[in-house]
């Protein structure tokens, strides 16, 4: 089994028990990583002894308040020995065993900064059936690059989101352009901010869904709420989108016709699931609305919002970014 080159950085923070799984799926690739690198950011639980059940993995140890979602994975970037370094997280695990190799795929020429793969929810009892990864075609690989900015910058924001739509639970970099350009520092969104800087560089980004982690957490309705602001906020930063407001009825609709098709559920589990999806779904409306208002008042209040909910910032739409310092409730939840 011949190794590749690719360092795998995985930032973490009581990650017991599923980091266990993660490394097990990782060390079980058909061309496994030549080296593992986990940040600790100052864990409690388990975490650290199961870190050191492997050999092959190096710990780094830093302050918890050092920690951020930028920060962090800037130094595994710098820290990293390979020519690729991916990025993932302690509670997402491989699909398949060819993982990394259909991220290494994407890497066609020298012009590739990055290469993102896909999260999907597993089909297990303890996971919203809603979410369970249903797929309705095959996997196609797809690129983006623009010899000049401009051209990106007269796409709509849903196109921009779309070229943009970067995920860190399963992305590879080009280590030497991920020195070049470094993430952002950011409450959130670093994977999205660094995508749209990559692509105003020049550098082509491709995207091979075929190269899927399993990854869910179960969201409290403050949670969905915040999350919602901070995704919407960032998007809006870097994209100029502006989502629509779903559909309660369509939306509930979908719910209704997932947990009934799904024999293996019992009656208690469809309700319990029923109740989630309608708290979240409504938590994320009332998010929408609240930032299509703020949009329509201006910057000011987009900024508002954004502090007021999810904690300060110092980004503003019309001007370069500056970035913000790290918000209380996302270091609590790293992704």
């Amino acid at each position: 089994m011949k190794s590749s080159d690719v360092s795998v950085v995985i930032p973490v923070l009581n990650g017991a028990p599923e980091i266990h799984a993660c490394i097990e799926g990782i060390l079980a690739q058909a061309a496994p990583p030549r080296e593992i690198i986990a940040i600790d950011s100052g864990s409690t639980d388990e975490t650290i002894d199961i870190i050191s059940e492997y050999p092959r993995v190096t710990l780094v140890r830093i302050p918890r308040e050092e920690f951020n979602h930028a920060d962090t994975r800037n130094l595994g970037a710098r820290l990293a020995s390979s020519k690729f370094v991916l990025m993932t997280v302690s509670d997402a695990r491989p699909v398949s065993n060819t993982w990394i190799a259909n991220l290494v795929v994407g890497m066609t020429d020298d012009s590739v900064a990055g290469v993102c793969g896909a999260q999907v929810v597993p089909h297990e009892r303890d996971k919203n059936p809603v979410e369970w990864f249903r797929p309705q075609s095959s996997p196609l690989m797809s690129r983006y690059q623009f010899k000049d900015p401009a051209d990106f910058l007269a796409l709509s924001g849903e196109e921009k989101r779309r070229v943009c739509a970067w995920d860190n639970v399963t992305a590879l970099y080009r280590r030497q352009t991920l020195l070049e350009i470094p993430f952002p520092k950011t409450t959130f969104g670093e994977d999205l901010l660094w995508a749209r800087e990559a692509i105003m560089a020049g550098w082509a980004l491709v995207y091979n869904p075929k190269a899927r982690v399993f990854h869910y957490h179960e969201e409290t309705e403050e949670f969905a709420f915040k999350r919602a602001i901070a995704s919407m906020y960032y998007r809006y930063v870097s994209t100029g989108d502006i989502p629509d407001a779903p559909s309660t009825a369509l939306g509930m609709a979908r719910v209704l016709r997932c947990l009934l098709s799904e024999s293996t559920l019992t009656f208690a589990e469809r309700e319990r699931w029923l109740r989630y999806n309608w708290r979240n779904q409504r938590a994320v409306r009332r998010a929408i609305r609240l930032f299509q208002n703020a949009v329509a008042e201006g910057d000011s209040a987009i900024e508002s919002l954004h502090e007021v909910h999810c904690g300060s910032a110092v980004i503003t739409v019309k001007s370069a970014p500056n970035f913000p310092s790290e918000s209380k409730w996302l270091s609590r939840h790293p992704r």
